[in-house]
This record gives structure tokens, C-alpha cells and sequence, in this order.
């Protein structure tokens, strides 16, 4: 099984890197989005069909066999939106969906628009989201660094609709913390109208990054999914 996994907004492929010894058996695949990383180079996209244009090409020479993507938060938007791609124009369908702290594709819950605030306004949200170190906030040369990325990822995320499309041939697995003051647990649980094989919701303590706070409990819930068969995860 190859796991491909996004990261969320402002987010690198290094967050992923960790995952290969937690889940043996997995070929776990860090995908770098442009603006960061090895990437870092190039200009970073605010648009999801652009983005996901872009994705597509590198994920295809990942894929051989069976596969399933993963995504946190924006992440989760991107790979929901790659499935399909890779559904529609190259007739690939993943095993499963795993998303993790988002809102469903058709959520209508709408905040203020966070790409447009000032910098340091900016910089507040990512600090209240609490998934980036203190000392990343309070670096004046990584804030100039990152701001882009960082405004360009909230766009994205801001501007994205979900067009009307059927549903997908693979279970989704979604995942969130309690306490996430971002996404409500009914808007998880909206994520059952967009697959037509089931999918679960998994809930653990904690806020929008349960994930940093738990891994060791979150990994085993994920590896579990993972080696759980589509027919019995969809019952």
C-alpha cells in the first residue's frame, strides 16, 4: 500500500516524514507542495484546480498498485480533489480517502477571508491555530520567508467550491480533534455524502492539530484503517 499524504496550509512534506516507521508495511510518501520544502523555490499556487494540476503528473509516478491518500485540514481538500482527478482522467481509484480536520467539500460554514489580513493578523491566526512552534511566530526572518505560502494557502482554501460530481467508489476514513474550534463534528460527519462506500469518523482530544498532540494513539487508528478491508470499513 502506498499512503500519499498533504500537508496542511503552511504545511511541508516534512511532517510526513516520521510516518514510515509507525505504519511498516506502508509506503508512505510525503507530497511537497510548491513554496516550501524542496520546493521552496518555486511560487506557491492559491488555487485548487492549479494546485491539484500540478500535483497530478508527480503523483502518478508515486502509484503502482493499491494506494489510498491522506490529508490534514487543506490537505484533506487537495486530496479529495486529486481522487477524483486521478479517477477522471486517468481511470486510477484510491483504496481510501482519509481526511483529518476538515470540513467537508460542500461545507457552507464561511469565515472571514484570513488570506487578505495584514501580516501580523496573519501570523496571529497561524499562532492561534496552535500547530506552529512559538519560536517559528516570533522568527521575523521566517515569518518574511513564509508569509507568501502561508497567504496563498488560506486563499486557496478561502476561494475553493466544490463542484457537483458523483460520489466516489472508496470509503472515506475522517478523522478530528474534540476540541477543534475550527471544524464542528456534524461537519465531519458531512463527509458521507461524498462516497458511496461507507466511511467512519474518528474522534481524539484534542484541537485542529490532535494529530501533534496524540501521534502515537492517531497512528494506530490510521494503520488500522488502512489494513481494514473497504467492504468491512464501509459496514
Amino acid at each position: 500500500m502506498t499512503l500519499l499524504c498533504f500537508p496542511h496550509a503552511g504545511g511541508t512534506a516534512a511532517s510526513y516524514v516520521h510516518w514510515a516507521r509507525a505504519l511498516p508495511g506502508t509506503n508512505v510518501v510525503p507530497v511537497e507542495l510548491p513554496g516550501r520544502g524542496r520546493r521552496i523555490d518555486e511560487r506557491p499556487l492559491d488555487s485548487m484546480a492549479a494546485l491539484v494540476t500540478d500535483l497530478a503528473g508527480a503523483v502518478l509516478r508515486q502509484v503502482s498498485g493499491q494506494f489510498a491518500l491522506f490529508g490534514h485540514s487543506m490537505g484533506a481538500l487537495v486530496a479529495f480533489e486529486l481522487a477524483h482527478r486521478l479517477h477522471r482522467r486517468f481511470g486510477l481509484r484510491p483504496t481510501r480517502l482519509l481526511v483529518s480536520g476538515s470540513a467537508s467539500p460542500g461545507s457552507s460554514r464561511r469565515k472571514a477571508p484570513r488570506h487578505r489580513l495584514p501580516d501580523d493578523e496573519l501570523w496571529q491566526e497561524v499562532r492561534r491555530l496552535n500547530g506552529t512552534p512559538g519560536e517559528v511566530c516570533d522568527s521575523e526572518e521566517i515569518r518574511q520567508m513564509w508569509t507568501a505560502t502561508i497567504r496563498a494557502d488560506f486563499a486557496l482554501v478561502e476561494n475553493y467550491r466544490c463542484a457537483p460530481r458523483n460520489p466516489l467508489d472508496c470509503p472515506i476514513s475522517v478523522f478530528g480533534g474534540t476540541d477543534d474550534p475550527e471544524v464542528a463534528f456534524a461537519e465531519l460527519a458531512a463527509w458521507s455524502a461524498f462516497t458511496r462506500a461507507g466511511h467512519t469518523v474518528s474522534t481524539f482530544p484534542g484541537d485542529h492539530f490532535y494529530l501533534h498532540r496524540h501521534p502515537r494513539t492517531f497512528l494506530n487508528v490510521l494503520s488500522h484503517k488502512l489494513a481494514t478491508r473497504p467492504s468491512a470499513l464501509a459496514s
